[in-house]
């Protein structure tokens, strides 16, 4: 998003609030999807040769664990403050500084609250056969 410096009056905080789709700012990740836009709530300070935006980002979220594959919903939340060189800028763009949030914010490995449970496999065969027991078959004893 694109926020007009001239509409801010240096040294009055002004509220601001917009929404954006996580689509638009060429980030996608395969273990976690946004299901609604970004809404950013906060405030804009102007000074003479800077603007400061401060406030939360927050979004429906779904992760999914790196070990089960199970899919999490979650309420995504992350506290900003972006500060924008002014000086001769008629514009300063926040998508930038959102998409860096989006990437600090995303964990190496997002596990499920769950998954240090035992995995249950549909088939109890599965459980019980070794991996090694077709190597077992191909291999012939020296004698």
């Amino acid at each position: 998003m694109k926020i007009r410096v001239a509409s801010y009056k240096e040294g009055v905080p002004a509220e601001l609030r917009y929404q954006c789709v996580a689509a638009d700012l060429d980030v996608a990740f395969d273990d976690m999807r946004f299901m609604t836009p970004i809404d950013l709530e906060g405030t804009v300070e102007r000074e003479k040769k800077t603007l400061r935006f401060y406030g939360v980002a927050t979004a429906q979220i779904v992760r999914v664990c790196g070990r089960t594959l199970v899919e999490v919903p979650e309420n995504w939340s992350v506290d900003f403050d972006w500060f924008f060189e002014t000086e001769n800028a008629e514009f300063v763009e926040t998508d930038g500084e959102l998409r860096e949030l989006i990437i600090l914010d995303h964990p190496m490995v997002f596990r499920a609250p769950e998954a240090d449970k035992p995995v249950e496999y549909s088939d109890p065969e599965v459980k019980k056969k070794s991996p090694f027991e077709e190597l077992k078959k191909q291999i012939k004893p020296k004698k």
